[in-house]
């Protein structure tokens, strides 16, 4: 159905990143939110949702510009493309910017106890993910025969 408060999910609504770091999400079912938290947690995912779309869609566009480059018929350089890579950095820097500042107004939802609740939850998730890393590899390694 969605997030993990009820809402929609984490991400933006034309498939883009998260609103916010995924393992802060993933530590918030920890939680426990009261009702007004959740209320006031959804508030700020939809601010933050609305506030980042023109970023979003200009993000979109250039992706697709260029591949558009990179698939048409006629040559393409380094030189070609480099304008639309500096626009894609510069958009995923304001769109980083713009997720931290989300997690930390979200943050500033919980009590003490719920902080202390989510930092133990990120720590056993983290030892958890050290454990699946130790039997299958790091995610970047390759396959076994």
């Amino acid at each position: 159905m969605g997030g993990p408060m009820g809402g929609p999910p984490p991400g933006d609504p034309f498939g883009g990143p998260p609103l916010v770091p995924p393992p802060l999400m993933m530590a918030l079912r920890a939680a426990a939110l009261n009702p007004a938290q959740q209320k006031q947690i959804n508030d700020i995912m939809e601010s933050s949702r609305t506030s980042s779309a023109p970023q979003m869609q200009q993000m979109h566009s250039i992706r697709d510009q260029i591949a558009d480059k990179l698939l048409s018929s006629g040559s393409v350089s380094a030189s070609d493309l480099a304008p639309l890579l500096a626009q894609q950095a510069a958009l995923q820097q304001q769109l980083d910017n713009q997720m931290i500042t989300t997690a930390i107004q979200i943050r500033g939802v919980l009590t003490p106890a719920q902080l202390t609740r989510v930092a133990a939850v990120h720590e056993k998730l983290k030892q958890i993910r050290t454990q699946i890393d130790s039997i299958l590899g790091p995610p970047n390694a390759s396959p076994l025969p």
